[in-house]
């Protein structure tokens, strides 16, 4: 296997269809976009707390577009979309997905491993995942990952009004949900509770060893480079970090060409790396 045949990002090509469906799990219905037809491993994407299953469509549409191969799953998670909520009275509500809703999900898609693109707190879950069902984990891409509450996530959230809904944040983070300004309110109290609490998902992300990609804005409003940082030195298997310069939080809205392009080269370092013998594997390159 070589990988994914790729075209060139921003290459003229037909347009991937988006089939979108409520699947039935053992813990209830879940709102799933599903893009392309390849026959490779399955791409889950799991938004920020704010979006639902079209908002990084953009990036899925140009991934399929490039890499016919590609089968894409893109999901609202709970209270997102037309997802219905988890238990309020939930400790952990990331812990959860991880641990629950995302492995049923993917068993009532009969999806036994896949890769993974996850933003924000969107990676946490596909971190902890990864951590909790390393079997079932083939790679790792996470934009602007959030692995624990600090203080330059506190600035950024306690800077923004408690009905926040049409800054430039909203725009780009909020997805369609039946009811945005109760979304964005669940999600900030959710963020102030933790930070409250000094919640950290690290004790779970040392158990990762699927390659794992980092893709950083230097500017970004809500995860610091500190603590990226920390988040990638948490991990147990190889780590590939990329900042992109004068880039912020929203990395799939401001420079989704070149977030699609880091993709596809770890997908082709992934596949590289699963053809090498296994106790070779920790010596291959990380994606450039």
């Amino acid at each position: 296997m070589s990988g994914p045949r790729s075209r060139k990002v921003g290459q003229p090509v037909s347009v991937p269809s988006a089939v979108n469906t409520i699947v039935k799990t053992c813990v209830g219905p879940v709102e799933v976009m599903i893009v392309g037809e390849g026959k490779k491993s399955a791409l889950v994407f799991i938004s920020h707390g704010l979006g639902d299953c079209s908002s990084l469509r953009q990036i899925a549409l140009q991934l399929v577009a490039a890499s016919p191969e590609l089968s894409i799953v893109t999901w609202s998670r709970p209270g997102c979309g037309l997802s219905p909520c988890s238990d309020p009275s939930l400790s952990d509500p990331l812990f959860y997905e991880a641990s629950v809703v995302l492995p049923a999900l993917m068993n009532a898609l009969g999806i036994p491993a896949a890769h993974f693109l996850a933003h924000a707190d969107g990676a946490s879950v596909a971190l902890m995942f990864a951590g909790l069902f390393p079997k079932r984990t083939l790679g790792i891409v996470a934009l602007a990952p959030y692995g624990l509450a600090d203080a330059h996530l506190r600035a950024a959230v306690e800077a923004l009004p408690i009905d926040e809904i049409d800054s430039e944040v909203s725009e780009q983070l909020v997805g369609r949900h039946p009811d945005p300004v109760l979304v964005f309110q669940r999600w900030r109290r959710q963020r102030i509770s933790e930070l409250d609490r000094r919640w950290s998902g690290l004790s779970h992300f040392s158990s990762v060893s699927a390659p794992l990609t980092i893709v950083q804005g230097a500017r970004d409003e809500f995860s610091s480079l500190d603590q990226t940082a920390t988040i990638a030195g948490s991990v147990a298997g190889q780590v590939n970090w990329v900042t992109l310069r004068n880039i912020g939080h929203s990395l799939h809205y401001e420079v989704p060409e070149q977030v699609t392009a880091l993709v596809l080269s770890h997908l082709r370092c992934v596949d590289a790396l699963l053809e090498l013998p296994a106790s070779s594997r920790g010596t291959l390159a990380a994606v450039a």
